[in-house]
């Protein structure tokens, strides 16, 4: 009868070889975190962003007129927060409205010309002693007391005679664009608040841009 002979190989002898044409990874490189991180934001950002603009601010209609050489604006915007926002609103949570409007010269294979910006700021806060709201323009300094909240913000859905540019900043004859868009201000939020809303759709708030063609007419 033949000997067997049986080979025994302990485990801490035993070595592990990736398979051919594979490459051993090995554990994630930790100095791609915070890029992974900032690109998920982004993601989410965009993502939010086209999420609430379909139900929360609204610019309705835009135009803009030449009155004495200057371009002035006349617009109206809808406004429509949702109740996380009215909920914060009421517990003494200040919020800023801004209101962009851009002058750009379309170019077909680059970025835009940006010829003039302007930025519109308010500033709505609720009274809790008197139960009524406080709508603070940030630019004029302005400020108005009003009893509901939907009259102040009828106040802002009607933008009339806006002076945006002079006339002679634009050539004559030339193709521009007007945009306009209308958000709450998110980095004005305590930041506190400021960490939950960034993964909450009823924080982004915003109508997207409205855009129409100018051109500028000869003297």
């Amino acid at each position: 009868m033949s000997e067997k002979t049986v080979l025994i190989t302990k485990p801490s002898q035993c070595t592990s070889r990736p398979f051919a044409g594979k490459k051993n990874l090995g554990a994630p490189d930790i100095h791609l975190w915070p890029l992974t991180f900032m690109c998920l934001g982004i993601c989410l950002a965009s993502f939010w962003t086209t999420a609430a603009s379909a139900q929360s601010f609204t610019v309705q209609n835009a135009k803009i007129e030449l009155v004495d050489k200057v371009y002035r604006l006349d617009a109206s915007l809808k406004y429509r927060f949702p109740p996380k926002a009215l909920a914060a609103l009421e517990n003494g949570v200040t919020l800023i409205l801004v209101l962009d409007i851009e002058v750009v010269k379309p170019r077909r294979y680059m970025w835009n010309e940006e010829i003039a910006s302007l930025e519109q700021r308010y500033e709505i806060k609720y009274l809790a002693l008197t139960d009524q709201y406080l709508l603070h323009n940030k630019n004029s300094g302005s400020q108005f007391v009003y009893s509901t909240l939907d009259e102040a913000l009828a106040t802002l859905e009607k933008i009339d005679n806006l002076p945006i540019i002079d006339a002679h900043l634009l050539n004559e004859n030339e193709h521009y664009m007007v945009q306009v868009r209308s958000r709450l201000d998110f980095d004005s939020l305590p930041a506190p608040l400021r960490l939950k809303a960034y993964f909450s759709s009823d924080w982004w708030l915003t109508s997207g841009w409205y855009s129409w063609d100018l051109t500028s007419p000869k003297e």
